[in-house]
C-alpha cells in the first residue's frame, strides 16, 4: 500500500482496563489481512510505579498478532507518574517513521478525564472506554472526547452499555454544537474486543480507514473492501442461557457422589471393625464373611 511519502501515526488512549490492548490486536489483525503489503510498528507506552520505580510492560500479553514479521512492537516506560505519555516517545514515533514503516500505532498508559497531550503527536487519535464512568455528568470532564477522531465504547455486552452509548453520542454533539448531527454519523462505535470476529469491530476498522483516507488524503487504495452487514455487537453465548449453571450441576453432581461413596466407605469400615471385635469375642454365632447373623 503506499500512503502518500510518509507514514502515520495513530494512537489508541483511555482509561485503565478499558481493552486498548484489545482493540489494538483486533487493529492490527485486520490491518495484516486486509492490507498484505503494509508494515507497522506499535509503541505500547505502560505507567511507572511511584514506590517501587518499575513497569510492568504487560500490553504484550493481550495481543497475539505481533507473530507476523510485518509487526514490530516496542514496550516503553513513562518513567513520570502524573502522565500517560513518555518523554522520548515523540522522538520514538520520528524513529519509527524514518524506518519506512506504513502505519505508527501507539498505546498509551491508562489516562484519566484530562490528559489529551497525546494528540499533539499524532495524526489521528482514538479514544478507549466502557460504559463504567459513573453518572452521565462525568462524560463533561473528559477531556478526549473534545480531541479524539474516534471514540470505541468497549465492553459493549456489559449492563448498561446501550444507554452509555446514547448518553456519549449526545455528550459528543454538545461538545461539538451538533445537535442535528445523525447518530450514525457520530464517531462513536461500540465493540466487543474480546469477542471472535467481532462486528464492531470490525465496523470500527472500516471507519478508521474512511476516516484515516479523509483526513491525511490518502489514496482511494486504502480501502478494506469489507461489507458490514451488522454494526452493533452482540455477546455470542457459548452455551444457552436455559444450561448457563450445566458445568456447576455436573460438579454438584459429583461431589454429591463422592459423599455418598465416602459415607459407605466409612460405614463398610466400620462394620469390619465390629466383625474384628466379635471374634476376638470368640462370638459362636459369628457367620462367615459377608453374610448375615443366622435367623
Amino acid at each position: 500500500i503506499t500512503i502518500g511519502a510518509r507514514a502515520f501515526v495513530a494512537i489508541f488512549t483511555g482509561t485503565g482496563g478499558a481493552g486498548k490492548s484489545s482493540v489494538t490486536d483486533e487493529i492490527l489483525n485486520r490491518f495484516l489481512a486486509n492490507f498484505p503489503d503494509m508494515r507497522i510498528a506499535v509503541i505500547a507506552v505502560d505507567p511507572t510505579r511511584r514506590r517501587t520505580g518499575g513497569a510492568l510492560l504487560g500490553d504484550r500479553i493481550r495481543m497475539n498478532s505481533l507473530r507476523s514479521e510485518r509487526v514490530f512492537m516496542r514496550s516503553i516506560a513513562t518513567r513520570r507518574q502524573h502522565l500517560a505519555t513518555s518523554e522520548m516517545l515523540g522522538d520514538q514515533v520520528l524513529y519509527m517513521k524514518s524506518l519506512g514503516f506504513d502505519l505508527v500505532i501507539v498505546e498509551t498508559a491508562g489516562i484519566g478525564q484530562s490528559d489529551s497531550e497525546i494528540v499533539d503527536l499524532v495524526d489521528f487519535s482514538m479514544y478507549v472506554m466502557t460504559s463504567d464512568y459513573g453518572a452521565a455528568s462525568q462524560l463533561e470532564k473528559i477531556d478526549m472526547l473534545d480531541f479524539a477522531d474516534l471514540i470505541v465504547l468497549n465492553k459493549y455486552d456489559k449492563r448498561g452499555a446501550e444507554d452509555a452509548l446514547r448518553d456519549i453520542r449526545k455528550q459528543w454533539k454538545r461538545n461539538h454544537l451538533a445537535f442535528t448531527a445523525d447518530d450514525d454519523d457520530i464517531p462513536v462505535y461500540p465493540t466487543i474486543a474480546s469477542q471472535f470476529n467481532d462486528p464492531g469491530i470490525t465496523h470500527m476498522f472500516v471507519e478508521l480507514c474512511r476516516r484515516l483516507r479523509d483526513k491525511l488524503a490518502i489514496d482511494d487504495g486504502f480501502d478494506p473492501g469489507l461489507k458490514i452487514a451488522t454494526r452493533e455487537p452482540r455477546a455470542m453465548a457459548i452455551i444457552p442461557g436455559s444450561r448457563i449453571r450445566y458445568l456447576a450441576e455436573i460438579a454438584e453432581n459429583g461431589r454429591d457422589l463422592d459423599q455418598h461413596c465416602e459415607a459407605q466407605a466409612a460405614l463398610a469400615s466400620r462394620l469390619q471393625h465390629l466383625y474384628e471385635s466379635l471374634k476376638v469375642l470368640g462370638d459362636k454365632a459369628l457367620p462367615e464373611p459377608l453374610t448375615p447373623y443366622a435367623p
